[in-house]
């Protein structure tokens, strides 16, 4: 944060746990959308959740990818990798791009953007 914002960081103590578990404590069957907006942290969210997302228990993701993910070492394709149930969207002003196939020139966009990941047993018209 400090590097990058050139502002300083505050410490918050907060409860972890990963999404796997917490779904168990709660007792939910599923998540319709899941926003993730942990400064860098997005793909170590995802990977706590591997048991929801190989169960296809969670519709829909949306993250950030950014300047942060330089700072914890993150590409876009690691997403990609985790996420082979889900078709990758970029979310823009008017609309959505796409993301078919891994395309490192087009993908690995280290500036701010929005990320929306859908299920590909579901129904896609309402993103694009």
């Amino acid at each position: 944060i400090e590097g990058i914002h050139r502002r300083p960081a505050a410490g918050v103590k907060v409860r972890c746990g990963t999404i796997d578990t917490i779904v168990d404590e709660l007792g939910l069957e599923r998540i319709g959308l899941l926003k993730i907006d942990v400064e860098g942290a997005e793909l170590a969210v995802l990977k706590g959740a591997r048991r929801l997302l190989g169960e296809q228990r969670i519709d829909a993701i949306q993250f950030e990818f950014n300047e942060m993910s330089v700072v914890s070492r993150v590409f876009f394709k690691d997403f990609f990798d985790l996420l082979p149930n889900y078709r990758l969207y970029r979310l823009l002003q008017d609309g959505a791009i796409a993301f078919d196939t891994y395309d490192p020139r087009f993908m690995e966009v280290f500036a701010y953007q929005n990320i929306v990941g859908v299920r590909k047993d579901l129904d896609q018209r309402w993103v694009e």
